[in-house]
């Protein structure tokens, strides 16, 4: 049965909003397709929390998508979250430096991702991409998200993510854009206070309370005193895109001196999703034609 759920909160007298999400059978589903050692189970979880809390502040129909690129133990790390809840993540890994003394229970973001970059990207399915680049400046991830949308985006956000065995959740809030003519010098002091004192709050949820209270007595027990209003759930499932197609796509932008050497070795090419693991097998015959079409094709000349 899957109970995997985000569910959104708003303080009545704050322009302060809050999310909630909970995952477990869509954690499962990506933590059980390869043999990862706890600091990526933990770091994987906490990406997909934040793909999806971050992707419940935006209103559009498309992707959202947290990716991180390293020279150290953890060469890629990505989550993804679409519209409807529809979330995935993966996770490529040096296995050697992962189980040296100095890694094997380390849960330091720095130390993982070594010469880093982490990045969101934003896709609709109607208008403009975005890319917004996250400097890896702190220890955690929590920390670094915080600090590129206060800084970069002007949105004010804190963040926690825990896990624990097969569970993995994140609690957010954000203070809200507030309107460009509205907000005198008195107001704007205010919302500061009004911020500073729920970001005190949350400090004191503790982890197993977060992943397992009932939203509403998480929310009396972290904000007590304040007044909230609690939105429905909304279901949370594990879901990936590829398809045959996409794969065959996949492979036809591969460099031609290099699938016509797989050709020559193979009599059948294996290519397994990393998301899902999905298999898909592709005789010569299916693909022979990618190379002939480069061959034939007057405009493919070295770059």
């Amino acid at each position: 049965m899957n109970n995997d759920f985000c569910q959104k909160f708003i303080f009545e007298d704050a322009d302060v909003r809050g999310e909630l999400v909970r995952l477990n059978t869509s954690y499962q589903e990506v933590i059980s397709k390869a043999s990862y050692p706890p600091p990526v189970k933990k770091l994987l979880g906490e990406l997909m929390c934040a793909s999806v809390l971050l992707s419940a502040t935006l209103k559009f129909d498309g992707s959202l998508t947290i990716h991180a690129r390293s020279n150290g133990a953890i060469p890629l790390l990505m989550a993804e979250c679409r519209s409807h809840q529809l979330v995935r993540a993966t996770a490529h890994i040096d296995e050697k430096s992962l189980q040296s003394p100095e890694l094997a229970n380390n849960h330091d973001l720095q130390a993982l991702l070594q010469d880093g970059k982490l990045a969101i990207h934003i896709q609709p399915k109607n208008g403009k991409q975005y890319q917004g680049v996250i400097p890896l400046e702190h220890s955690s991830l929590s920390a670094c998200l915080e600090d590129y949308f206060t800084h970069s985006e002007q949105s004010p956000t804190k963040l926690i993510f825990t896990s624990e065995g097969d569970y993995t959740s994140g609690l957010l809030i954000q203070a809200q854009h507030t309107s460009q003519h509205a907000a005198t010098h008195q107001e704007s002091g205010k919302s500061q206070s009004r911020w500073d004192h729920l970001t005190q709050l949350i400090q004191n949820a503790h982890p197993s309370e977060i992943l397992a209270l009932p939203i509403e007595r998480l929310l009396t027990r972290t904000f007590p005193s304040e007044s909230m209003r609690i939105f429905d759930k909304k279901a949370i499932s594990f879901d990936c895109t590829c398809t045959r197609e996409r794969t065959l796509s996949a492979l036809s932008a591969m460099d031609r001196s290099e699938l016509k050497s797989l050709l020559e070795k193979k009599s059948v090419i294996v290519v397994d999703c990393q998301f899902c693991s999905t298999r898909y097998k592709f005789a010569n015959t299916d693909i022979s034609h990618l190379v002939s079409e480069q061959t034939h094709d007057p405009s493919n000349r070295p770059h």
